[in-house]
């Protein structure tokens, strides 16, 4: 409760914050020794109702709300590019390297792998651009060199492992190596030495 200047009081000098605004104070009551308490808007994500010590009351996985929300029907779909879980936290752009296509997402889906975005907030698989060769991605990471023993020679593809006979001892490669000594050999895929 706070004691506001110019709004309806009862008995006791103070009156209930409004709805979308909280009072923190534990007696939640005016002191007339310190002065009125004020009301503190809630923050984005959360609502309250009138009089109420806190905003405890959350929006549903999927939506949000801006700052001061009343109650529940103030809570709105997150739009494309963002999601948002049931924890007070709101919409939340989605985070580089996935997208959000749709309204009222709850998990942001990973760009294709072999693609990218360095961008959050990305609303489509359109966003995500090709790795370039000898770099791949997947799972929603960033575009990463291809590891010893792999390659990569097309823009977006992921990384293969080298072919029998041929190896590649560094990384971020677009092509593997002919083993070079007659006396060396590899039999198997995804080499990083020949024997």
């Amino acid at each position: 409760k706070f004691s506001p200047a110019n709004w309806p009081i009862n008995n006791t000098g103070c009156t209930d914050c409004p709805g979308g605004w909280y009072s923190s104070d534990e007696t939640n009551n005016y002191n007339v020794y310190s002065g009125p308490k004020k009301c503190v808007r809630c923050k984005a994500g959360t609502w309250s109702r009138p009089g109420q010590s806190q905003c405890n009351e959350i929006c549903d996985a999927g939506t949000g709300s801006k700052t001061g929300a009343k109650n529940a029907s103030d809570c709105g779909a997150c739009p494309v590019g963002k999601w948002s879980k049931a924890d007070g936290e709101g919409c939340q752009n989605c985070a580089a390297n996935t997208y959000s296509d749709t309204t009222a997402t709850t998990i942001c889906k990973n760009c294709p792998n072999g693609k990218f975005t360095d961008n959050s907030g990305a609303n489509s698989s359109e966003t995500c651009l090709p790795c370039a060769v000898g770099k791949s991605s997947s799972d929603g990471s960033a575009c990463q060199d291809c590891a010893a023993g792999k390659f990569n020679n097309v823009r977006g593809a992921t990384c293969k492992g080298c072919q029998v006979g041929k190896y590649q001892d560094e990384n971020g490669k677009t092509s593997c190596k002919n083993c070079a000594d007659i006396h060396e050999y590899q039999l198997e895929t995804g080499s990083s030495t020949c024997a």
